[in-house]
């Protein structure tokens, strides 16, 4: 669409590039540091240049893992014209076509088929195999088949901390949570006395018996038995049902097409809410449609934002139809794993969470003085190694005696006293943040100066109890290790120089893990637990008033990190008793919207309007009125000079979802009433009106740039950028012709990532587009990334007013 012409007194128009590699690189072998037990003085730089190598290698390690979580599959879903057709002749005509063997796997019970190709592929590869197989006269449509991995008595902090043990579950016989994971380890001692049922899935065992530990653990916070022993969960008085869907294989993963049939499952089996500690990339219809299908029917689905700690969306949290669970620490500290987006609705403790295993955990206990501190207090180190390319876990246990000393770090040095031989203290120095993982720091500094054993605690920047791990390359660290929060650390550097003991026991019923995971049956069960004491309201005002009542955290307001707050049980309660709806927040009723100034969180019931006026003044051009955000189904109605109706509006985009846009390029001065109708109850939506004012003359002009003779290496960035003026309505980045393969990613106002970024087609070989409606005025980024090693590339960079 064409905007009218925007004055500018001069366009300044330039591309800059700038290059960065990513390379392993190679260990560098040190003297190992000489051992002085008295007055030992550790340099953290020279610390971290020995650890250079290893962590560098770590983080491609595991940047390489996450890619190809993120773009392999070896399964697609398809959809048959009619019925199913002859698969024998099928695949024989597609083998021809595509040199792939395929397999039909199995028939959702939506009718949809699950077909293998025979060999992992990435989604890029995958897009040519499906334009072939669409061509096919029995194929309706087709879709990849993504995974979904995991997102990873005492009372655990988290129990306190959502107010869980403020509200009885007295009523919760009248709930039924589903937990769609790895399985329920039965004989655990917190949850053999649970009213708990299950279903296998194909080819991954009795649902009584775990596959790994996380659906367990899972399990643990949700329903974990007060019995005198181990642990609690939210309802840990076996009040509450719970369903088991055991999807996931022993390697931790599942498909899509197995998540449709385990949501189908839950329904089946009377769930009101389902947990689903589990995630992805990538998006189809067929796990979106059966989703929204099971909300439409009551049921609340919760998910966990996902735990790669950067800005990209994770399915299936970031469906409008599912509650996604972002993560924070003790300290109500957003959690630096924790994906950050516009989908993430509610917070809830997913940092060094203590609760049920399948005998696989690991316990730390500090004796000192009289007093054990351990139940939920002390928790064992992690520590990866490297194993050739790679880095595997291996932990140390077993027991250690001897006085407490410590190691006290001063600008950029720790200095070690009465360490050799006896219980080291130190400080954690720094925090992982991205790619750097400075946790190993001050475990080294003990384990340098002769310590038995190490107790890590937190600094001043994260002072609630973590998890971190250590990257132990050079395997310099090999004396139990643990973890206590800032507080505990404190005090036990009262007491140094007294005999202490430092155990970490293996093969525990206990472990902590952190993750999205663990901060999502928290919530799960809070609304389970909420539900059951007003069994009248619908899933919506359930949902409604966790966010409504939630503690505010981070940014004032909503924010994407950890959306609405913490998650508060006893709040949220109060506020649905006698009154579903009482104490959520009430529906606007509407008002004047000011020029680019949202109206957030607005919510209605199933048929309600929401109504709203905008004067806009003469000369103004590009009006445009944005919908976004939220859960449910509201539309957008626009109209000059007098309120919409449902059959006489100017603009009506009637989306499924929230998502909606209103443009006019060249507005009439006067009043446009804005009307959001619930075609099905919808909260937590953002509506916002701007326009551009008038101005007495001139335009704006477009303009064009270009960089030819590309190259990149294979993973090699190039960057670019260039700075769009105000009032363009399009913008074009073309990347054509030459070898190999690169692929092009735009980001407005940042340098764009493998995991951030507005625009990616992520086409084989070198031509891809990238087009945007009316750009912002700002700096735009372009990266080219080497798929393969490339060269002879053109750039083209255009907008137009």
């Amino acid at each position: 669409m064409k905007n009218s012409k925007f004055m500018l007194s001069t366009l300044a128009l330039s591309i800059v590039a700038t290059t960065s590699y990513v390379n392993a690189n190679t260990f560098q072998d040190e003297k190992a540091l000489e051992r002085n037990a008295l007055n030992k003085v550790v340099k953290l730089k020279e610390a971290a240049e020995k650890a250079k190598a290893n962590t560098s290698d770590f983080a491609q390690w595991m940047n390489d893992k996450k890619q190809a979580r993120r773009d392999m599959t070896d399964r697609l879903i398809i959809t048959y014209v009619n019925d199913k057709p002859d698969f024998k002749i099928f695949s024989s005509e597609m083998s021809k076509t595509t040199g792939l063997n395929l397999k039909s796997v199995k028939t959702l019970n939506n009718g949809k088929h699950i077909v293998s190709i025979g060999q992992e592929k990435n989604i890029k590869d995958l897009t040519t195999l499906m334009a072939k197989l669409k061509k096919h006269r029995s194929v309706s449509s087709v879709e990849p088949d993504y995974k979904r991995y995991f997102m990873a008595q005492n009372e655990p902090w988290g129990i306190a901390n959502t107010q869980s043990d403020l509200v009885n579950d007295n009523d919760a016989a009248n709930m039924t949570v589903c937990i769609i994971d790895s399985g329920y380890q039965q004989n655990n001692p917190d949850l053999s006395a649970n009213n708990a049922t299950g279903t296998n899935n194909s080819g991954t065992g009795n649902w009584y018996q775990a596959g790994g530990s996380h659906g367990t653990h899972v399990a643990g916070t949700i329903a974990a038995v007060n019995n005198s022993e181990g642990v609690v969960g939210v309802m840990p008085n076996t009040n509450v049902n719970l369903h088991i869907v055991k999807v996931f294989n022993a390697e931790g993963w599942g498909y899509t097409g197995d998540l449709v049939d385990a949501v189908d499952t839950c329904v089946n089996n009377g769930a009101k809410v389902v947990n689903m500690s589990l995630g992805g990339s990538g998006s189809n219809n067929t796990e979106k449609n059966s989703l929204q299908a099971a909300a439409d029917s009551g049921v609340l689905l919760i998910a966990a934002a996902g735990n790669d700690g950067d800005a990209t969306f994770s399915y299936p949290a970031s469906y409008d139809s599912v509650m996604a669970v972002g993560a924070v620490d003790q300290n109500g500290q957003h959690a630096e794993f924790s994906q950050y987006t516009s989908q993430v609705e509610i917070a809830a403790p997913g940092e060094a969470i203590l609760s049920t295993v399948a005998g696989d955990g690991r316990l730390g206990y500090i004796s000192i003085g009289g007093t054990t501190y351990g139940n939920d207090e002390v928790v064992p180190q992690s520590r990866y190694v490297q194993s050739g390319s790679s880095f595997s876990i291996n932990n140390i246990n077993g027991s250690a005696n001897g006085t407490l000393g410590s190691c006290t770090i001063s600008g950029s040095s720790y200095s070690c006293n009465d360490v050799a031989g006896n219980i080291c203290l130190a400080e954690r120095n720094g925090n992982q943040v991205g790619s750097n993982y400075p946790e190993i720091n001050p475990a080294k500094a003990c384990a340098d100066a002769g310590a038995a054993g190490v107790i890590v605690y937190s600094n001043s920047d994260r002072p609630g109890l973590q998890n971190p791990f250590l990257v132990d390359g050079n395997s310099d660290v090999t004396v139990p290790t643990v973890s206590v929060n800032r507080q505990l650390g404190q005090q036990l550097a009262g007491q140094l120089g007294s005999n202490v003991s430092l155990t970490v026991n293996a093969n525990q019923d206990y472990a902590y893990y952190n993750g999205t995971s663990m901060a999502t049956p928290h919530v799960a069960g809070v609304a389970a637990l909420v539900w059951s004491k007003n069994p009248n309201c619908s899933p919506t005002e359930v949902r409604n008033a966790l966010k409504s009542t939630a503690v505010d955290l981070d940014a004032a307001g909503r924010d994407d990190k950890t959306g609405y707050g913490l998650v508060q049980a006893k709040s949220a309660s109060d506020s649905l008793t006698g009154n579903c709806g009482g104490g959520t927040t009430n529906p606007p009723t509407g008002g004047e919207l000011v020029n680019g100034v949202a109206q957030n969180n607005l919510s209605a019931n199933t048929s309600e309007v929401l109504s709203f006026t905008m004067n806009v003044p003469a000369g103004a051009t590009d009006l445009n009125f944005d919908m976004s955000g939220g859960s449910g189904d509201g539309d957008l109605y626009v109209k000059f000079g007098s309120e919409p109706t449902t059959s006489s509006y100017d603009c009506r985009p009637y989306k499924n979802g929230n998502t909606e846009s209103c443009s006019f390029a060249t507005p009439q001065a006067g009043t446009y009433y804005v009307e959001v109708s619930a075609y099905s109850a919808f909260s937590g939506v953002t509506l916002t009106g701007s326009f551009t004012e008038g101005s007495t003359g001139g335009g704006a002009t477009g303009g064009s740039a270009s960089v030819s003779d590309i190259s990149v290496s294979r993973r090699e960035w190039k960057y670019y950028t260039i700075d769009i003026p105000a009032g363009m309505s399009t913008l074009d980045f073309t990347l054509s012709g030459g070898t190999g393969d690169a692929d092009m990613y735009i980001k407005r106002g940042a340098q764009p990532t493998s995991s951030s970024y507005d625009c990616r087609p992520y086409e084989n070989g070198n031509n891809e587009t990238c087009s945007f409606s009316n750009p912002i005025a700002d700096t735009w980024h372009i990266g080219l990334y080497g798929y393969r090693a490339a060269s002879g590339m053109k750039l083209d960079v255009v907008y137009n007013p």
